[in-house]
């Protein structure tokens, strides 16, 4: 059970940094710097904001209703270097890389948990709803039971996840350095 909790800490915290890693300046977005669509889709308002087409800084947007991760686009500015443009595309390649992970490893989440409460209330010989019509829930011991189970059955992918999200971000050490220097240079010469 220690193993598991492990596991699970792991995948949470590897989870974490990459965010963090990727949202290490975050913009305060006004409403001046933005552009909203006519449409709102789902009546939502954080749908219809768009970045604008160079951002200065990461402009980082709504949780991804599939994968749970920030979308995040990159800045990009005018004068942007090779060295600083293979830096950002290496980053947004591992983005796409990570949403498209988490968005298929949700899907085969909430299926399994689907399936999971809908054995359990058919094994005991009950509907999913109750009389008055609410929704049924699970207990968390039997929760717990699931998530040990499906951990344990998506062991070797969550290995495989963190050795290529650890290998993709230290791949990426060298690229960032060379572009902070770039950047740096930069600026040495906008002051001079």
């Amino acid at each position: 059970m220690s193993q598991l909790l492990t596991v699970v800490s792991r995948m949470k915290l590897a989870r974490d940094i990459s965010l963090l890693k990727v949202q290490k300046r975050r913009m305060t977005v006004t409403t001046s710097k933005m552009k909203k669509t006519s449409e709102e889709p789902n009546g939502d308002p954080s749908e219809a904001i768009s970045p604008p087409l160079f951002p200065v800084d990461d402009w980082i947007g709504p949780v991804d209703s599939k994968s749970n991760l920030h979308r995040i686009q990159f800045a990009q500015p005018k004068d942007e270097t090779r060295t600083e443009k293979k830096y950002r595309l290496l980053k947004e390649e591992t983005l796409t890389w990570n949403q498209e992970f988490w968005t298929i490893q949700n899907e085969k989440f909430v299926k399994a948990k689907r399936r999971f409460t809908q054995d359990m209330f058919s094994y005991r010989g009950q509907n999913m709803t109750n009389e008055d019509g609410t929704k049924r829930v699970l207990t968390p011991e039997e929760l717990a039971e699931f998530y040990t189970d499906f951990l344990e059955q998506n062991r070797e992918t969550f290995k495989v996840y963190n050795r290529e999200w650890y290998k993709r971000n230290i791949s990426m050490l060298l690229p960032a350095a060379c572009a902070a220097i770039v950047r740096l240079f930069k600026g040495f010469q906008r002051q001079s």
